[in-house]
């Protein structure tokens, strides 16, 4: 394992408790047990009708998004590298009486342990930061999926990680096309879901742009069906920044950079 995985294995195993035990905030425990769905507007109205749809839910946390598809009717398997937040989904599946699988596996050993196709790969907020290796996560997308099938993320967007606000404007505040680039936080002890908890496992994040991503999933054999860009994201993320009626975050500014992205690409042989 390298050190960089190690550390992060850390950081999501604490703060996975931590996600469990906030019944309300960005998780909100409380009203999922109660039927509500962790999915957003974005990915419900472009993965649309998945029932019965055979689905791999790569980086599932403590598993919400992969239960919120098995309650639209699909059969989802859930891949997590936290064996405690892979513990808290099958716990909660067993509660809500779903037919989810959760798998604990780092992503890169995935091929040894799951043998399956899909009809989709799924990854959502919070997926490309973590992926030490994008080439490699790529292609084991792709060896996951039947012929025709396809894969879907949705995801923060790379240009708004590299801006900040100063003197009241966003500006760019690190090269978008440094390829070295990557976050420690150790500097953050603060958890996104719960600004309440102090985090003591920090994490390491890396940083690929979003010709980085569609050249990955070409060169695995991918075939990009769209790429669209949002104004608006799930957390606030940036200073000065309003959650809307709909659920977004906006920044007050306006509409002015992409804050999230989603793309679709389809396996063709």
């Amino acid at each position: 394992m390298s050190k960089f995985t190690n550390l992060n294995l850390r950081h999501w195993n604490e703060v996975a408790k931590i996600h469990e035990n906030a019944p309300k905030g960005y998780y909100d425990i409380e009203n999922f047990k109660k039927g509500t769905l962790s999915l957003k507007s974005i990915e419900l109205t472009e993965l649309g009708d998945i029932s019965k749809k055979n689905i791999l839910h790569l980086l599932c946390h403590i598993g919400l998004d992969t239960l919120s598809l098995a309650k639209l009717g699909a059969q989802v398997t859930g891949v997590d590298f936290s064996s405690e937040s892979i513990s808290i989904a099958n716990n909660f599946n067993k509660e809500l009486n779903l037919n989810a699988k959760f798998i604990c596996s780092d992503i890169y050993d995935l091929n040894s342990k799951l043998h399956e196709k899909f009809d989709i790969v799924f990854a959502s907020y919070g997926v490309f930061v973590w992926l030490k290796d994008l080439d490699k996560f790529m292609k084991i997308v792709a060896s996951y999926l039947n012929e025709g099938g396809i894969c879907y993320f949705v995801d923060g967007h790379p240009l708004s990680m590299i801006m900040q606000k100063e003197n009241g404007e966003m500006v760019i505040t690190r090269s978008y096309f440094d390829k070295t680039f990557s976050f420690n936080n150790k500097d953050l002890s603060h958890d996104y879901a719960d600004k309440d908890a102090i985090i003591e496992n920090h994490s390491h994040e890396f940083f690929y742009n979003i010709g980085d991503i569609t050249n990955s999933i070409c060169n695995a054999g991918l075939n990009i069906e769209y790429l669209h860009e949002f104004p608006y994201c799930n957390l606030n993320y940036h200073e000065d920044m309003i959650k809307c009626d709909d659920g977004w975050w906006r920044l007050t500014s306006g509409d002015t950079i992409p804050l999230t992205f989603s793309l679709m690409a389809r396996k063709f042989i």
